[in-house]
């Protein structure tokens, strides 16, 4: 399956008067108004904001587009309950930079993508929105915490989506829902306005803002509006150092994985400056040292957001009890999660040294990837699942070693994208696999001229 319409063709469509910003965005709100039942992607779909939005678009570089935000993104007269029923929600005076700058550019914001509760959920389910479904499958999760805004990508409600990544949330859905997920390295778009923020600075920068696209070059258009710098497109990655890894600890359930990433591998060998093999003994450790880095920076956190507004505290006794009565007050995932984050917690000491050893291997993967190197992983190793097959998957004990390949990049704060590979779709009702390109931050430019390459590769 190979997916053309983009927002960049959209953009282009405008442009030759195919089409009109009021049209596009109609379409696109009766669209989701129509697949919601089926697919229950949004926390709110923003017709009358959208309407009010087209009377005063401005001239730039997204004007005109349809566009989805994740529910966390501050919008102005809006609220953000983070998929809580537990939560104060926050009254939200001001839009987020985010929000700002794609407002500006005149994107317009017709629907806030649903989200896992806190965020801290790898499949897009509440008990105030519901479960999410995936765009290609119903039946099979979209993944999480930005499932709402991939499931609106895929499924072609809206031209481009915006997510966060604190630890796959936003590779997660795009890979489960056929479409380009791209992690940009922590800070290098503003986060202000986002819930949640870790108060520990370094656990923060494991987290940044995700574009969902339908294409590598619409990646590009929309960070090109966020973020710090401006990337140019070059089809010619002959300088790039290509590196695979052989001892990556990763398990790979299905084979068109493999044969997606060996396909992958063997093209990029041949337009690249040099190839070689990357020793990552720690590629299973630091998935470990993610969990317990979140466990450091949230723990106290989950407990501080689900007081009520009436002052109730969460007791997980008290909560137990609930759910015997079938009158739970928070989500599955975060139920689950409660003992083992209490558990787990580590010690202030504990804390220090473990962050100073993340930033010693931060240093060590900065300088083996080098100005020109890029890494390929499989984005992680299984496709989509039906829902909550996932959840329990990877909620065991240990090293879940279908997911090292997206802890991998936020606990080293490394820029990641992935792409599907629908030339190995298995079915119509599978996922396709998924590839996933890595660079340290500041060679994003690279990094998707590089993920823009096997893209087009795949497409011929």
């Amino acid at each position: 399956m190979i997916n053309l319409v983009d927002a960049t063709s959209l953009l282009q469509d405008i442009n030759s008067g195919l089409t009109t910003p009021k049209q596009l965005v109609l379409d696109a709100i009766t669209k989701i108004e129509s697949t919601n039942q089926r697919l229950n992607t949004t926390a709110e779909i923003l017709r009358t904001d959208a309407e009010i939005q087209l009377n005063h678009l401005p001239t730039g570089e997204l004007s005109g587009l349809p566009i989805s935000i994740k529910e966390c993104y501050a919008i102005k007269g809006k609220t953000i309950r983070s998929g809580s029923m537990r939560m104060k929600p926050i009254n939200c005076k001001e839009d987020s930079e985010v929000v700002k700058k794609l407002k500006n550019a005149g994107a317009v914001i017709v629907a806030r993508g649903n989200t896992s509760e806190f965020l801290l959920g790898r499949e897009t389910d509440n008990l105030i929105y519901g479960t999410t479904n995936n765009c290609i499958n119903p039946a099979l999760t979209a993944g999480g915490s930005s499932g709402g805004d991939a499931s609106l990508v895929g499924s072609h409600c809206v031209s481009f989506g915006i997510g966060t990544d604190l630890g796959g949330s936003c590779r997660y859905p795009a890979a489960f829902n056929g479409i380009v997920g791209f992690k940009p390295a922590s800070g290098q778009i503003d986060k202000t306005g986002i819930f949640p923020k870790a108060e520990n600075e370094f656990i923060e920068s494991m987290n940044s803002p995700g574009i969902l696209t339908r294409s590598v070059r619409d990646a590009r258009l929309v960070y090109n509006v966020l973020g710090d710098k401006h990337l140019n497109s070059n089809t010619d990655i002959s300088n790039a150092n290509f590196f695979s890894s052989n001892n990556f600890k990763v398990k790979i359930k299905d084979e068109s994985i493999s044969k997606a990433l060996n396909e992958s591998i063997n093209f990029l060998k041949t337009k690249t400056a040099s190839y070689e093999d990357m020793d990552i003994p720690e590629s299973g450790s630091l998935m470990t040292d993610w969990n317990l880095l979140i466990f450091g920076g949230f723990t106290d956190k989950i407990y501080e957001w689900s007081v009520t507004e009436n002052g109730s505290k969460l007791s997980f006794i008290k909560e137990l009890f609930n759910r015997l009565l079938k009158k739970q007050t928070i989500s599955n995932e975060i139920f689950s999660i409660l003992l083992p984050f209490n558990m787990l917690k580590p010690s202030t000491s504990k804390l220090e040294k473990l962050i100073t050893k993340v930033q010693d291997l931060r240093t060590k993967y900065y300088s083996q990837l080098g100005s020109n190197g890029v890494l390929i992983l499989p984005t992680l190793g299984s496709l989509a699942p039906e829902h909550n097959k996932f959840r329990t998957e990877i909620n065991k004990p240990g090293v879940i070693e279908i997911i090292t390949p997206i802890s991998f990049c936020n606990v080293l704060n490394l820029s990641s994208i992935t792409i599907p590979v629908w030339k190995y779709q298995k079915d119509k009702l599978s996922s396709p696999p998924a590839i996933q390109l890595i660079t340290k931050p500041g060679n994003e430019e690279l990094l998707l001229n590089t993920a823009e390459s096997l893209e087009s590769h795949f497409q011929q």
